[in-house]
This record gives structure tokens, C-alpha cells and sequence, in this order.
């Protein structure tokens, strides 16, 4: 295929995909916030490691950054949240939701042990007193596992699993 072609058809591209995502998503001016039409619920654009230049520290610390963004009225809003899987699962059911998501929203571009970005989302499902569940934005799984901070061992000893946190909040 010739180099024009292969242009024209990656821009073809682009138009589509571009039409299909704005069919659901509304950029706000400020671009603090997504929000999703088909859902109902606005994302912060940004989440927990791309703010703090750190991923979080274990499942806790997610409720207290809900506090603190919604006493500084992130985007304008108090009414923030730690999301559930399922609500989690609007923005993340297939891998072309993962793809629309990484030109869509910011997270800390950092090595962690499945390579750059946060590897996985807390989210406010809890299973037992020590565990609670969370996403992949990688791989698109949810499972749970200890609400303490998750580091790897072996070869990767010490290096951070690389989670985050993205709040949301229903729109009204």
C-alpha cells in the first residue's frame, strides 16, 4: 500500500472513530471532565496518579482524595465518588473502549510493573474488611485483592502495581 493511500484511509479512520465517540462523550471547556452521554455519569479527566505524580498508596487513601477534591470543588463539583465496577465497565467493557479511553483521558505516564500508565483502578467495591475490587485498564479484567498497597515481588521486587483512582459523579 502506497504511503498517500495509507494516509487517507488512517484519516478515514479517525472521521469514524472520531463521530463514534462524540456521539456519546461531551468534552467540557475546561477539559477537567468527560462526560458520558449514554451513561449519565462525568469522569474526572484526570485521575489520582496524573495529579499527584504517584500512584495510590492502598484502597483508603481513594476516599480521602474524594474528600479532598470535593472540598476543592473539582471542576466545579462536590458531589465526586469512588466508582463501582460497574460503572467502571461504561468506560471499560472492550478493548475498544480501552483505546478510546487512553486518547480521551490523562493518567501519569510511569513504569510500573505491566509497563507505562496506572495497571489498575480501585474502585469502592469491597469483598471483606482487608479486600476490595478493582479494573484494568490494560486488559479490561476486574478482580479484588488487598486494600493494602499491591507490590510486586520476584524479579520486580519493590516496583508498584501502579494503581489509581478516577472519580465520577452522576449527572443531574
Amino acid at each position: 500500500m502506497k504511503s498517500d493511500t495509507k494516509i487517507i484511509y488512517c484519516c478515514i479512520a479517525f472521521f469514524l472513530f472520531a463521530v463514534k465517540v462524540n456521539a456519546q462523550v461531551k468534552n467540557t471547556a475546561d477539559s477537567l471532565v468527560i462526560t458520558d452521554l449514554k451513561s449519565g455519569l462525568m469522569w474526572m479527566r484526570n485521575d489520582f496518579s496524573f495529579l499527584n505524580n504517584r500512584f495510590v498508596l492502598n484502597w483508603n487513601e481513594c476516599f480521602d482524595w474524594q474528600k479532598k477534591m470535593n472540598a476543592a470543588k473539582y471542576g466545579g463539583y462536590a458531589d465526586w465518588y469512588v466508582p463501582a465496577i460497574v460503572e467502571y465497565r461504561t468506560i471499560n467493557a472492550s478493548k475498544k473502549d480501552r483505546e478510546i479511553y487512553k486518547l480521551r483521558f490523562n493518567e501519569l505516564d510511569t513504569l510500573c510493573v505491566w509497563g507505562k500508565g496506572a495497571y489498575s483502578f480501585w474502585a469502592r467495591n469491597e469483598k471483606s474488611k482487608y479486600v476490595a475490587s478493582y479494573i484494568s485498564f490494560l486488559d479490561g479484567f476486574a478482580t479484588s485483592g488487598d486494600k493494602d498497597k499491591q507490590v510486586a515481588g520476584g524479579e520486580w521486587e519493590g516496583i508498584p502495581f501502579g494503581f489509581s483512582v478516577r472519580l465520577v459523579r452522576k449527572i443531574k
